[in-house]
Order: C-alpha cells, then structure tokens, then sequence
C-alpha cells in the first residue's frame, strides 16, 4: 500500500480556473442587468461552491434568493462553455506524476461534482484515484464528511490524510476532519489567511511542494 493519501483542491490549487470563473459570472451579471466585477474579485468571490458565489458577485441590495438562482443558473449555462479555458498550474502536472510514485491521489473541490469531473479528466486524466466535487449529501467544504468518505474509500487513516490547497477552506475542511493540511501560496488567497487557519505547512511553488512530501 502505498504511504499517504494526497487530497487536493482543483481551483487555486491544481487548476488556474479564475479566469473562466470570472468570464461565466460576469457574463451572467450581464444577463441580469448588473455591473461585472473585475477580476481580482473573483479571487474571493469562487472557492465556496457556485451557490456561494452568485450571492457574491451579486451586488448586496440583489442578493435574495430568486436573483440568487437566477445568476447561478445562468452562471452554470457560462460555465459549461467557458471551463475548458482553464489550465493547470506549471509544473503540477510533473508533481502529480512525482507524488503518485509514492502515494495515493484524489480530488476534493467545492466545485458541483460533475464539473469537477469534467475537469480532472480533460486537465489530469489517470492522475487520480477518487474524485470528488460539491454533493448535497457531503455539503461543502470546510464540512469533513467528504474528505472522510475519501480517506475510508481507499482505505486509509485519516491520520495519514493531506489536505492540499489555496484557501482558509481547504485547511479548515483538514482541521475538521483530524486530517493533515498544506497550504499553498500560488492560488488565489494570501499568506495570512491560510497563516490564521492554522495549517501543518505551508509552501509557495510547487516545486517545494513536491520536496515536502518526500519529507513526510
């Protein structure tokens, strides 16, 4: 069997997505009638489920809920042209291959579940052993049911469980579920933020990602 089991964020942390998610809201905030956001907005808009991000792009005195389902129904019709302009971060593809050597590797977004599925198998094809995005039945992350559900699907401890990714989410999502957490600085979120969470490391190029888990 192999070490650990490696479980990382797709947005921020694998995937540089922001730009196909910023292209999908604006696009609805157009359709709606409202101003679109730049986009380095959107780097604390997405990373909490599309739900999550329709009630942030919306402008405050809109966000009940019928606009709210509105912007996210038409975010998701965007979304379902625009995800393929996304791209993996440079070198991630090389660390996956590296770290797959020695461990087994899975994917735990906030993203719903079928586009995350889209997206794995379009930018990581056969780099992961278990995939899983946003499902009513788990909730969101920081909610452990999901990276739990992993951990005992490939029959690991959650004691030899990483959590890997760019958000104060994905470590708290760690935290919760009594599993290891890394974050990592190339995403869309801060030093501090991650720094407040409270993870195991933190690293800020892939490179010494792929050092630290020989470490480990």
């Amino acid at each position: 069997m192999k070490d650990k089991l490696l479980v990382f964020d797709l947005d921020g942390t694998l995937l540089d997505s922001l730009p196909s998610l910023a292209k999908s809201f604006n696009w609805a905030l157009q359709k709606m009638g409202h101003p679109i956001r730049s986009l380095p907005n959107y780097r604390h808009i997405i990373g909490d489920g599309a739900k999550e991000g329709a009630k942030r792009c919306l402008p405050r005195s809109n966000g009940d809920s019928k606009e709210v389902s509105t912007c996210l129904s038409l975010f998701k019709e965007a979304y379902g042209t625009y995800w393929k302009e996304a791209k993996p971060f440079p070198h991630i593809l090389d660390m996956l291959n590296t770290a797959s050597k020695e461990n087994r590797l899975a994917v735990l977004s906030n993203k719903d579940d079928a586009f995350t599925r889209s997206c794995v198998e379009e930018f990581f094809p056969s780099s992961f052993d278990f995939i899983s995005g946003y499902k009513p039945e788990h909730g969101l992350k920081p909610k452990p049911s999901a990276l739990l559900e992993i951990a005992h699907s490939l029959g690991y401890l959650i004691s030899k469980t990483y959590m890997i990714g760019d958000t104060a989410t994905d470590i708290k999502t760690a935290i919760n579920a009594g599993a290891k957490s890394i974050g990592v600085l190339w995403g869309y979120r801060d030093r501090e933020e991650l720094s407040e969470a409270g993870p195991d490391y933190i690293v800020d190029t892939v490179e010494k990602l792929n050092n630290l888990f020989a470490r480990l």
